[in-house]
């Protein structure tokens, strides 16, 4: 039998994801807990879309990976959410309290309001919808570009509808006003041309080479190393480079600030890396 071998850093990942989960369910604040919930859930779904095979996926249908992913995911959400619903049900009975069948409906509506400490089932149900619509994706888009400009687009957009237009108002007026043509043009014109070849071509480039002559003087080519701080460093400064217009447009609250520096940094550092390859 074929022995299976772990990936080192994966594993680390995990274990970073599970311990900062835990954390982020005991309780150290409210700044804490805002800045712990921003990604220590979202880490187990970027894990999930590193660990993707696009080979295994073009050989399976729907159908086959829909049953394999709710063999996964459904059997311990069913198993822990009823195992915690009865319980609770009968204590309920028990105590002469009345029957309460809310729980219940929420767990069959793929949610976990009411479970009390199987809230966090949430979690395995939600990964199921993406890893599906995902597959979707992959299945029904041609080629690698226009998947990244869809899925590129759908992570621009539902943060913004789905968390930041929660607290700013702000934002939530900007995606009521339609957009016209030119403006359309003119955005698309300068974010994908003249925004990259600064920020990449000249600023990146530009720290590569100058973190190069600092620290790796000696070595003929240029380390992964250095190439990943110069994308770090450009992506910062794509970031901040959009403060002003965010200044402008909503006022410098932390929300916007957090916003501005979540989705250009992300953004930022895909398209360091893409450029570096």
């Amino acid at each position: 039998m074929q022995q299976k071998t772990r990936i080192d850093y994966i594993d680390i990942f995990r274990s970073f994801g599970i311990i900062t989960m835990v954390m982020g369910h005991i309780g150290y604040g409210a700044a804490f807990d805002h800045w712990i919930h921003a990604f220590h859930m979202p880490m187990f779904f970027w894990i999930s879309g590193f660990l993707f095979n696009p080979d295994r996926a073009n050989s399976m249908s729907f159908r086959a990976l829909a049953a394999k992913k709710a063999k996964a995911l459904l059997y311990p959400y069913f198993t822990f959410g009823l195992g915690h619903f009865l319980p609770m049900f009968l204590g309920q009975l028990l105590m002469g309290g009345g029957m309460n069948w809310q729980p219940l409906l929420h767990l069959l509506w793929v949610n976990t309001d009411g479970l009390g400490i199987c809230g966090a089932l949430w979690f395995l149900t939600a990964l199921l919808i993406a890893d599906l619509s995902f597959f979707l994706l992959h299945k029904s888009i041609p080629g690698d570009i226009a998947k990244a400009v869809v899925i590129g687009g759908l992570a621009l957009i539902l943060p913004d509808l789905l968390y930041f237009c929660k607290y700013e108002q702000a934002l939530l007026d900007v995606y009521a006003v339609k957009p016209t043509i030119p403006y359309l043009l003119a955005t698309v014109t300068y974010g994908a041309v003249i925004e990259e070849v600064m920020l990449r071509l000249f600023m990146m480039s530009l720290a590569a080479f100058v973190l190069h002559l600092i620290f790796e003087r000696k070595r003929e080519t240029v380390s992964t190393a250095v190439l990943v701080a110069a994308n770090v460093v450009s992506a910062l400064l794509f970031a901040a480079g959009h403060l002003p217009v965010n200044d402008m447009m909503f006022g410098l609250t932390p929300v916007i600030v957090f916003r501005c520096f979540l989705l250009n940094g992300v953004f930022g550092l895909t398209f360091g890396w893409l450029y570096r390859r």
